[in-house]
């Protein structure tokens, strides 16, 4: 665009990639140490073939399914970034598929910053953009049309972005 300056440009923390690691095969792994230990009891007080060979098969799964979402989350990692203009917030992400959500700062009618227990133990937090258009995705939450995860300085971020948001619709006599 136009006279499009970049105000600041973001690229979620490292830690992010712990993040969604965690959040998508966390309760997986979990659940398969769970079994381990249980059978590993079963079979310390005399189990049976069938139970031996469980827990062969979880303990196979297990690293299988850490790899995977490990893999996962470095390749999210690698590709999500933010972009926020004098004109709009862009976000890039994508793994297998590719994905550019542009919200133009004159649709932003709220910022909401959110902290996760687990965001806050990795020390960052998310920017959930609310539109004037309502729209929303099925990932999203909050009413948020697109989401700013990992973000290093949350709050920081979200007054820049409420401050340009206020200086546009000014600048461009926008009721709102």
């Amino acid at each position: 665009m136009e006279d499009e300056k970049i105000v600041a440009d973001i690229k979620p923390l490292p830690r992010a990639k712990w993040y969604w690691f965690i959040r998508n095969c966390g309760v997986l792994v979990v659940v398969l140490l769970f079994l381990i230990i249980l059978l590993l009891v079963e079979i310390s007080i005399g189990a049976k073939i069938h139970d031996v060979l469980t827990l062969v098969a979880i303990s196979v799964c297990l690293p299988v399914f850490t790899i995977i979402g490990w893999w996962y989350s470095s390749w999210r990692y690698k590709w999500e970034h933010y972009w926020i203009t004098n004109k709009r917030v862009i976000q890039q992400r994508g793994f297998i598929g590719h994905e550019v959500i542009i919200v133009p700062l004159e649709r932003i009618s709220d910022v909401i910053l959110t902290r996760s227990f687990l965001e806050k133990l990795l020390g960052f937090g998310s920017l959930h953009l609310q539109t004037l258009a309502g729209q929303t995705t099925v990932r999203q939450r909050y009413g948020a049309e697109t989401c700013l995860t990992a973000i290093p300085d949350p709050e920081s971020t979200q007054q820049l972005i409420l401050k340009l948001v206020e200086e546009k619709r000014k600048r461009e006599r926008l009721a709102f």
